[in-house]
């Protein structure tokens, strides 16, 4: 009985797999049968495309062969037409000679026979006072008489012309007769009336036309299966001609990607690549291959050929690893004319090129072109991790979708599971499950990436980009700051061996969590609980463990003490607690072992600076809840130049911060900055500056000397450091403006100038103390009374974005306070 189930079983399978098998070749054939349509459709197109194209150029010829005869035609008529004008004027002057030669015959006297009537020989000119004779006639006694009276005094001189005829005349005649134009015409037509030049005959173009056929195609290729291989991730095609044709000059092939064994489907089909001009009868197909580039990954990363894994020499945390794959027999690399990788050289030294929270690696192949496609495998145990695109100028601290130029897919198995397509800081949840493997797929020209189920090949998001640059294959692991720290969660194993050896002593404990800033941000409010404090009770003894964490700018953070309800609250004195009254943020201190009542423990070297830190440690987060409901309100300006500006501030913030620690000059952010911190986590992309505030008591005559070292040459000075002192110094299209506060009673404020009038200005702010903050993954200070500080400078409407902005009328606590004395303008306003 099993075995005939087993039989049928097969032969189920087997007609199963036949019936699929016939059903894509049911769909090849209505396939082909539609495309026979389609083709035969193109093709009559082409053809009469062609046939347009010859009747086009036998119109052009046919009226530019017209116009020769044309042209020929009016050549030959106006040379003729000039010498029949020519003919007929020489005639007539032929006749006209004639009759008078023929007159001149009929002479009797020889005198008047060889006298010219018409042509002079001799002219005298005489001036006479009085009587004139003048003969007009060429009769020799008909004479016309001229009487001019005139006296001495007002003579009239009267020219007298007399012509003396010469006997030639009959010469002459004989002269113009001979000369006349009938004798110095030619005879001859200079055209004639033959066109047979300009005849034609097609008859062996018409011989061509008519043998006119289709192109000559040679026979298909045959794909020789047994000499393709499939080996690595490389695909070799080989094929042969059915009969050899000298006349080839070389192959095309056209491939595309499929995930079915056998004949190509029809549905959903994807693009044919082609590679182009291939020389002989055999072609390698490579796949994407890449490998980590480990000389640019975090420091906490141990990166080995294609897997990822944490370092434990490199950081704290439990272990959690990535493995990278390219997609052997699925993906291709196309032809080098569509197609285009690059394998970049390694950085020297910049193995610690991620840092802070961005626990990144990149791969050592840049995409510049044409379609790729990689798989990603976590292991079981990664809680968390990334997986997309980046530009290769991803800043060091800059994370995997929080910023414009980076695209991924985000997985947090933590206490809450999320799975989401992050871009520019914005996340879009997925509804769908977490996929064992997850394979990407990267179409460069067409700037489409998507993400796939690579076990069921189900669309997970896609990403449409238009890349600017070449990109890399990016990882991260999000949640490695909390896992380099040590916790995970209350059943991690070492915080478990920690609670059970406690209560194995008999102590009593109470456990104090609290939201991870880390992971909270405008996209995501929801942060996971981390522990923040234990105390341990025996007896009358109370132990204070504070739970610290690294944050982006490589401090140390504490989060507040914060009882709930259902908590015990005389557990302990809280109110004497010397931690927890509020977060604190600390500078990472070098640590030293040493023995207490004969245990081993680590404690800061320099303890009184720490201890000292721990007076004005108090810290605040950025408000992300309000922030978001800034941004829905007016959204963030997510262009390239706004971007481009966060970024030189970004810079500038980094690089004031160095040099005034290095001076040990304390500073807050102030101004627009400050705002923009408080009113949006961010800095605002249209103030096109830093403002930073610092105590005047602080001031120190190096600062203007240690900014230009640091290639901040020095913009302005306005002031002196007992009255409204204010420096401005130029960096890359970013102005840093340090405004110096002075203390007054109750109010503390700081000054302005204007350079053209010597017209002073102060701003007043009620008195503040400093707290510690996050801004561009930079530990910074703020006033404490935030809002009252923002407030006063921008009013009551602060929320509200101005984007035209008057410094000397603009803001809500700016008052006139005097002018400078002409004598002192030299010191007190310096413009560079």
């Amino acid at each position: 009985m099993d075995s005939q189930k087993d039989a049928l079983q097969r032969i189920i399978a087997t007609l199963a797999n036949k019936n699929e098998e016939l059903q894509n070749f049911i769909e090849t054939l209505n396939h082909t049968l539609g495309q026979v349509q389609v083709n035969s459709t193109q093709v009559v197109s082409d053809l009469e495309e062609e046939f347009d194209t010859l009747y086009s150029i036998l119109d052009e010829m046919k009226e530019s062969m017209t116009n020769t005869i044309k042209q020929e035609t009016v050549r030959k008529s106006h040379e003729l037409q000039n010498q029949l004008t020519q003919s007929t004027s020489a005639l007539e002057s032929a006749e006209e000679l004639l009759e008078f030669a023929n007159n001149a015959l009929h002479i009797t006297d020889e005198g008047e026979f060889t006298k010219d009537p018409d042509l002079p020989s001799v002219c005298i000119c005489v001036c006479v006072p009085v009587v004139v004779y003048i003969q007009l006639s060429t009769e020799p006694n008909r004479m016309l008489t001229l009487y001019l009276h005139g006296d001495t005094n007002d003579l009239l001189f009267f020219p007298l012309f007399f012509f003396i005829f010469t006997p030639k005349a009959a010469k002459q005649i004989k002269d113009r007769v001979t000369m006349a134009p009938a004798f110095r015409l030619t005879m001859k037509p200079k055209a004639t009336d033959n066109m047979t030049h300009l005849m034609v005959d097609f008859s062996q173009e018409r011989q061509l036309l008519q043998g006119l056929k289709f192109l000559p195609v040679p026979r298909a290729p045959e794909i020789v299966l047994g000499d393709c291989q499939v080996i690595d991730n490389e695909v070799t095609v080989t094929w042969r001609m059915p009969v050899e044709d000298s006349k080839i000059d070389h192959y095309i092939l056209e491939y595309r990607k499929t995930n079915h064994e056998g004949l190509p489907r029809v549905k959903d089909e994807q693009c044919w690549e082609v590679v182009d001009n291939i020389k002989s009868t055999e072609y390698t197909l490579q796949a994407f291959n890449f490998g980590f580039d480990s000389t640019s990954s975090h420091l906490n990363l141990k990166v080995e050929d294609r897997s990822v894994e944490w370092d434990p020499q490199g950081g704290k945390g439990v272990d959690s690893k990535v493995k990278g794959k390219e997609n052997k027999g699925r993906s291709g690399t196309p032809s080098p004319k569509r197609t285009s990788v690059t394998r970049s050289p390694a950085p020297r030294g910049a193995r610690d090129r991620f840092t802070g929270e961005s626990y990144t690696v990149l791969g050592d192949t840049s995409i510049e072109s044409g379609q790729h496609y990689w798989e990603v495998k976590p292991q079981k145990d990664c809680k968390s991790y990334s997986v997309g695109l980046a530009y290769r100028n991803l800043g060091k601290f800059d994370q995997l979708g929080k910023t414009n130029t980076t695209w991924c897919i985000h997985v947090n198995n933590w206490l809450q599971n999320s799975f989401a397509a992050k871009h520019n800081n914005k996340a879009k949840n997925l509804d769908v499950p977490v996929p064992d493997s997850i394979g990407v797929y990267c179409d460069f020209d067409r700037g489409q990436l998507s993400f796939y189920n690579a076990e069921n090949k189900q669309l997970l998001h896609t990403f449409k980009v238009k890349f600017t640059q070449p990109v890399v294959p990016a990882f991260m692991n999000g949640l490695n700051g909390l896992s380099s720290r040590g916790y995970l969660s209350g059943k991690e194993a070492h915080w478990a061996a920690l609670l059970d050896a406690a209560a194995e002593r008999g102590l009593e404990l109470l456990e104090i969590h609290g939201k991870d800033p880390r992971l909270n941000s405008m996209d995501d409010l929801t942060a996971k609980q981390i522990p923040l404090h234990f105390l341990f009770r025996f007896n009358s003894r109370l132990v204070h463990v504070v739970v610290l964490y690294e944050r982006s700018g490589k401090y140390l953070w504490h989060g507040p003490l914060r009882l709930k309800d259902s908590m015990d609250r005389t557990f302990a004195p809280f109110g004497k607690l010397d931690f927890g009254r509020h977060a604190g943020a600390y500078d990472r201190p070098e640590l030293i072992l040493t023995t207490l009542d004969g245990l081993d423990v680590r404690i800061p070297k320099n303890y009184t600076r720490f201890l000292h830190e721990h007076s004005s440690s108090r810290f605040l987060e950025c408000r992300c809840r309000e922030a978001k409901a800034f941004y829905q309100l007016y959204p963030e300006d997510t262009s390239t130049e706004a971007m481009d500006f966060r970024m030189r501030a970004k810079s500038m913030l980094h690089l004031a911060s160095k040099v005034l620690s290095v001076l040990g000059v304390p500073f807050w952010l102030s101004s627009g900055t400050c705002l923009g911190w408080y009113r949006q986590c961010n800095i605002i992309p249209y103030s096109k500056d830093v403002d930073l505030g610092i105590w005047i008591k602080d001031y120190r005559q190096d600062i203007t000397q240690a900014f230009q070292k640091a290639g901040l040459p020095l913009k302005h000075k306005f002031g002196k450091v007992e009255d409204s002192l204010e420096l401005s110094f130029q960096g890359n299209d970013v102005k840093l403006d340090i405004f110096f506060f002075y203390d007054e009673g109750d109010i503390v404020w700081n000054g302005g100038t204007q350079a053209k009038s010597g017209k002073k200005f102060k701003y007043v702010f009620p008195r503040f103390s400093l707290c510690w903050t996050e801004l561009m993954e930079l530990k910074v200070r703020v006033p404490c009374e935030t809002e009252d500080y923002v407030m006063a400078n921008y009013g009551p409407n602060w929320n509200v974005p101005v984007k035209t902005w008057d410094w000397k009328t603009s803001p809500f606590n700016v008052q006139e306070n005097g002018i400078w004395p002409v004598r002192e303008w030299d010191d007190v306003i310096q413009v560079y």
